[in-house]
This record gives structure tokens, sequence and C-alpha cells, in this order.
């Protein structure tokens, strides 16, 4: 089923977290997600296309899934990067005495992850 909620960019993470974490409601979750949404986007005003009205359409999705998960799946846990299947990578830190700090997240499946293997977690 196509949801209103799928044009966030946070629409298919929180449905993975859901599947993974919740999969016995995972179904469930996602018709209240969409019930919220809905009723978030009927009063929306037109915000045109810009990234104003896309950050709107994030943050509905994002409190759509709170409350349709109990407030279980909040910006704690999508933030988290395995949530949004990504590693960092962080080769310097200032405060442990380099002169910049140099980090980045890939994708968790990157070929450029196989470069920094080795690499200790900081």
């Amino acid at each position: 089923m196509k949801r209103a909620y799928r044009k966030s960019s946070y629409a298919k993470p929180c449905e993975e977290y859901c599947r993974e974490v919740y999969p016995d409601e995972a179904e469930k979750i996602f018709e209240r997600a969409e019930k919220y949404y809905l009723n978030f986007m009927k009063d929306m005003p037109d915000l045109g296309k810009n990234m104003m009205a896309d950050n709107m359409l994030d943050w509905f999705t994002i409190i759509s899934f709170y409350e349709a998960s109990d407030h279980r799946l909040d910006g704690e846990t999508l933030l988290k990067a395995e949530v949004m299947h990504a590693k960092l990578i962080r080769t310097k830190t200032e405060a442990l005495g380099g002169d910049c700090c140099d980090y980045w997240y890939v994708g968790d499946k990157s070929p450029v992850l196989e470069q920094y293997k080795n690499l200790k977690e900081i």
C-alpha cells in the first residue's frame, strides 16, 4: 500500500525499524502513523515546494510514528546511524589532539568501509 507519509525521507527508516523491532505490530503501527500523518496534513498551510515544506513532511512522519508506536519510536532511535543503515567513519577529533574533526557517514554496504575496517573507533 502506498502511504501518504512515503514522501518523507524518514518513511523508509521508520518502517524498517518497526519491521525489525516490532514485527508483530508493524502493520498496525503503519496504519496508525498514516492516520496521524493525514490529520497533521489537513492543518498544514500550502508551503509550496521548498526545503521548509520537505522538513515539515519529515517532522510529520517522525511525530506520526512516535505517536503510532505509543512513544517507543522516538527521535533518539531514528538518529542512530544503525537505524539509518549508515556507518560513521571518523579519522580525527580535536578532543583527542587532532587539528580538526574529520568524519562522515556512508551506507552500511559501501565499498569505502573496506578501506577503514581497521580504523579504531573513536
